[in-house]
């Protein structure tokens, strides 16, 4: 539904639609506490929630096993909106990009939340980002895959502030972990899963002439 009120979700089920296979909202205040998604499928983006121009904050809550066919984010679409998720299970979901999230000119905030076997055919096994702001702290990603990205594809952020987040069994033909496009941010130490090779690619440009690098820029140490 499409609504400029605020509301509250506690929800537990399966659900399919066009966008958004549980929730579509537009211009709204969401706040989904303590809640389990399981199934949904879009059609097109956000395979359990669908946001634009919304506020969403999801706590202590799962999303599990939802697709978006056709389009971006298989548990959630974020469309110039505000996503914050904190202390929940996002697993075994899929789209053609962002596997778990799409971040479209948006905020997304992740903070404490573990998202295991999430796969995009193309970018971002777990969360394709464009022209946004990402914020995530003391996260798990594990068994992620995508062509490009394996778990993290972002592309011209205003902000990308990683710190503390745990990667492991990442699958990619570019950029196992994270593939970067934008100019260089500093991004501070985060743990890499030593059975695969997490690295990251930058482009940018350069005295009016476009360079492309494959190296390793993040700072991080191997997980133990």
């Amino acid at each position: 539904s499409s609504s400029d009120d605020d509301a509250t979700v506690n929800r537990y089920g399966t659900y399919t639609a066009y966008y958004g296979g549980s929730i579509y909202c537009e211009n709204s205040n969401v706040m989904i506490y303590q809640s389990k998604f399981d199934d949904s499928v879009s059609f097109s983006f956000g395979g359990s929630i669908a946001s634009l121009n919304s506020h969403i904050t999801i706590k202590e809550s799962s999303l599990n096993n939802s697709k978006s066919i056709t389009d971006g984010g298989g548990a959630v679409y974020n469309s110039k909106s505000e996503l914050h998720i904190f202390n929940s299970d996002i697993h075994g979901n899929s789209a053609e990009f962002g596997g778990a999230v799409c971040n479209i000119n948006s905020v997304l905030d992740s903070y404490r939340s573990r998202y295991g076997h999430n796969h995009a055919t193309h970018y971002g096994g777990v969360i394709y980002d464009i022209y946004g702001t990402l914020n995530v702290y003391l996260n798990q990603f594990y068994v992620s895959r995508a062509e490009i990205g394996g778990v993290i594809y972002t592309r011209i952020p205003n902000e990308y502030n990683l710190e503390s987040n745990s990667f492991g069994d990442a699958f990619a033909n570019e950029g196992a972990a994270i593939f970067y496009d934008g100019k260089k941010q500093d991004v501070k130490p985060n743990y890499f899963g030593n059975d695969y090779y997490a690295f990251a690619e930058f482009t940018a440009s350069l005295n009016g002439e476009d360079y492309y690098i494959i190296s390793n820029p993040i700072f991080y140490q191997l997980s133990s």
